[in-house]
C-alpha cells in the first residue's frame, strides 16, 4: 500500500511539512486483529486528506505482516514521529511500537522509496 491519496480522511492530526534536515526513517508496527482497518485508520492519521494539493507532509508506505500486525514506514522528524505515535496509540488497537533508522532486529530499515518520494516531490536533488 503506498502513501497520500489512498484514503478517506479519518484522523485529526494536522502535520506540517518542515524542511528535510533532521528527517530520518521510521518503522510503526502495530498489532491488530483487523489489518485492513487498522491501514485504513493509520493513513488517514498520515493523510487526513487524501486529495490535497501539494506533497505529503509525511511519506510513507504499509504493509501487512502475516495478517497480525500492520507496518508502516516513514519518513519524517523526531516530533512528527511522535505526533503519529500518539495518534495511533489512542485508536485502540494493540501495542504501537516505533523505531527510528533501524527495525527491532537491529537490521536497517528500507526507507528509500519515502525518500525518494520526499525529494521528488520537494524538487530536491537525490542524494
Amino acid at each position: 500500500m503506498r502513501g497520500c491519496r489512498e484514503f478517506r480522511s479519518r484522523g485529526t492530526v494536522v502535520i506540517p511539512s518542515s524542511a528535510e534536515t533532521g528527517r530520518s526513517v521510521y518503522q510503526l508496527g502495530v498489532a491488530v486483529s483487523d489489518t485492513k482497518q487498522a491501514q485504513d485508520v493509520i493513513a488517514g492519521i498520515f493523510c487526513p486528506d487524501p486529495h490535497h494539493a501539494g506533497p505529503c507532509p509525511v511519506p510513507w508506505w504499509s504493509m501487512t505482516m502475516a495478517g497480525r500486525s500492520v507496518d508502516f514506514v516513514f519518513y519524517a522528524t523526531d516530533d512528527q514521529a511522535r505526533e503519529i505515535l500518539a495518534e495511533v496509540s489512542i485508536q485502540g488497537f494493540g501495542e504501537a511500537r516505533l523505531f527510528k533508522s533501524t527495525d527491532e532486529h537491529g537490521e536497517p530499515i528500507d526507507g528509500s522509496d519515502v525518500i525518494e518520494q520526499f525529494h521528488r516531490e520537494h524538487g530536491l536533488p537525490k542524494d
